[in-house]
């Protein structure tokens, strides 16, 4: 008799989870240096004097 909580030990892995975590793992990265990238544009143009914040 089986049940829902029996699973194969020896079992290889499908290769699409593999794949789907290597594209998810490879966004976060891309934007993790999209948003460093928009970073250091923004303090190079605050340091540079050519944007100024209004206060009023």
């Amino acid at each position: 008799m089986t049940t829902g909580t029996d699973f194969e030990i020896d079992r290889e892995p499908d290769y699409r989870f593999t794949l789907a975590n290597e594209r998810t793992f490879l966004a976060w990265i891309r934007t993790a240096l999209g948003l460093v990238a928009g970073g250091i544009v923004v303090g190079q143009l605050y340091s540079a004097g050519s944007v100024r914040p209004r206060i009023s």
